[in-house]
C-alpha cells in the first residue's frame, strides 16, 4: 500500500466509525414522541452549537418537549426548549431562502401563541407550544398568508379595513 492508500483507509474508517455513531444517536431520538414528525427530521440533522458534531442523542423516553439532549462528541447537554428554535430552522433554512429569493410561502414563522419562531406552516402547529393557528379568516373565509398568522384568525386586508372603518 502506498501512503496516499493508508490514508485514505483512515479515512473510510473514521467515516464508517461516524455513521455508526450517528445512526445509534439517531435511534435514541426516535424513541421519543413528538408534536409532529418535522420535529424528529429536525433535531437528527441538528448539529451542535459547541462543536458542530450531528451526534445528538437523549437518554429519556416518553415526551419529547421534556426530554434533555446530549452531545456525544462534546457532551454538551441542552433542553428541548433551548434546542428546538434552532433546530427547526436549521432544518429550514433552504426551504426559507428560497422563498424569500423565489416568492412562496414562508416555512417556519412567529407562533401566535407563545411568539417564538417555531410554527411550522405546512404543518399547521408550533414545535415549541403545541399551538395551532386560524389558517382561515373568519370575516372573508380566504386563507391567511404565513406572515399574517400572528395576527389573529383575520387576513391583513379584512384587518386593514376593519382599521379603516373604526377611524371613520
Amino acid at each position: 500500500m502506498t501512503l496516499g492508500e493508508d490514508y485514505w483507509r483512515i479515512l473510510v474508517d473514521v467515516n464508517e466509525v461516524y455513521a455508526k455513531e450517528k445512526q445509534e444517536c439517531d435511534l435514541t431520538l426516535e424513541k421519543l414522541s413528538y408534536y409532529t414528525d418535522e420535529i424528529l427530521h429536525a433535531l437528527q440533522e441538528y448539529h451542535c452549537d459547541e462543536c458542530g458534531s450531528g451526534l445528538l442523542e437523549t437518554e429519556d423516553l416518553g415526551e419529547g418537549a421534556a426530554a434533555t439532549f446530549k452531545c456525544r462528541a462534546c457532551g454538551t447537554e441542552t433542553h428541548y426548549d433551548d434546542i428546538v428554535n434552532d433546530a427547526v430552522n436549521e432544518f429550514y433554512a433552504d426551504d426559507a431562502y428560497s422563498a424569500q429569493k423565489d416568492g412562496g410561502e414562508t416555512p417556519v414563522v412567529d407562533c401566535p401563541l407563545c411568539g417564538f419562531g417555531t410554527y411550522i406552516v405546512h404543518e399547521g402547529i408550533c414545535v415549541s407550544c403545541c399551538g395551532s393557528a386560524t389558517h382561515e379568516c373568519v370575516r372573508c373565509g380566504c386563507n391567511i398568508p404565513p406572515e399574517e398568522l400572528s395576527d389573529g384568525d383575520i387576513c391583513g386586508y379584512c384587518a386593514h379595513m376593519w382599521e379603516k372603518v373604526m377611524a371613520e
